[in-house]
């Protein structure tokens, strides 16, 4: 028996959703117009989720509240789904309405490494055509994106005018791909990922062995995940370090804040043998007796697709 997650999964099969416009025309940093093509036409299961967007899910409601809690406004939920007029397989279903003046509100909820990443350097290209295809199926002339991030307990929202141009553009772009790729059974040529991986397999040499059976795909999965963990973990502690040396003024010393007891100091560098300097200074003398070799060893190089 089908859950209904399921259910809703298998559905999306039927049609392309706003939030794949940015794939399909080649701007997603994390899906390419293959990945679409391959769960639209089922030869590959359809995304269920990971960990960041289990996350969205739960912090969605939290985020929303919070928004309305510093501005003021309140939002609407919109259960009706956007459908485009011509071309019925482009949809789209928002987040929220803003009462007041209608505009779209577009929550995410990312790692502290993405917030701080994007409030460096503002939204992503999926991010402004997602939107652009929202607000051209709705009517609607404004969308505001509202990032929300929970470890940081920090909102940032964005602002997103309707371009009429960006909109037809993406309009085109989408429909071409439905008629000649996924009716069509065409795969689209463009694959950056997968180019990227085979560059990446080149410098290393050998055939790629695909692993398909449950325990490795879940181990990769697992590896993944832990990556991005990782990465927010390092991003969190870096700041967390920033803000210790603006507390002290970055003056030298010892301190103590709660459970963290630390040294600030200036060390000597480090010295080291520089042989390239040796062998130009004297290229008489034979350096290889004085060489050590080790052990062979194996190494373990993952590349992330897409990223």
């Amino acid at each position: 028996m089908q859950t209904a997650q399921q259910i809703d999964l298998d559905a999306r099969r039927s049609y392309l959703g706003a939030s794949e416009a940015g794939a399909v025309l080649g701007l997603d940093k994390y899906r390419t117009p293959l990945d679409v093509y391959n769960e639209k036409l089922g030869l590959v299961d359809p995304f269920g989720g990971n960990a960041h967007t289990m996350r969205g899910q739960r912090l969605e409601h939290i985020a929303a509240e919070e928004f309305e809690r510093m501005t003021g406004e309140v939002l609407l939920i919109r259960e009706a789904e956007l459908v485009h007029p011509d071309y019925t397989f482009i949809r789209g279903h928002v987040d929220r309405i803003a009462k007041d003046d209608g505009r779209i509100i577009e929550i995410k909820c990312p790692s502290i490494a993405g917030f701080r990443a994007h409030q460096r350097n503002g939204l992503p290209n999926s991010y402004i055509l997602q939107a652009q295809v929202y607000m051209g199926l709705a009517g609607i002339e404004r969308l505001t994106w509202v990032l929300f991030c929970a470890d940081a307990w920090d909102l940032i929202t964005f602002d997103v005018e309707f371009d009429p141009d960006m909109y037809r553009m993406a309009v085109a772009g989408m429909a071409d791909f439905w008629n000649n790729n996924v009716l069509a059974q065409q795969p689209p040529r463009f694959d950056a990922a997968a180019d990227k991986a085979t560059i990446e397999f080149e410098k290393i040499g050998g055939d790629v062995t695909h692993l398909t059976d449950d325990e490795a795909l879940t181990a990769a999965h697992s590896f993944v995940e832990a990556r991005r963990i990782l990465a927010d973990a390092k991003m969190l502690e870096e700041m967390a370090k920033k803000q210790l040396l603006d507390a002290i003024d970055a003056k030298p010393g010892r301190y103590q804040a709660g459970p963290l007891r630390f040294y600030y100091s200036q060390q000597a560098g480090r010295r080291s043998f520089d042989q390239k300097r040796l062998a130009a200074v004297h290229p008489e003398l034979d350096l290889e007796p004085f060489q050590k070799q080790g052990d062979p060893f194996f190494t373990f190089k993952p590349y992330i697709i897409g990223e």
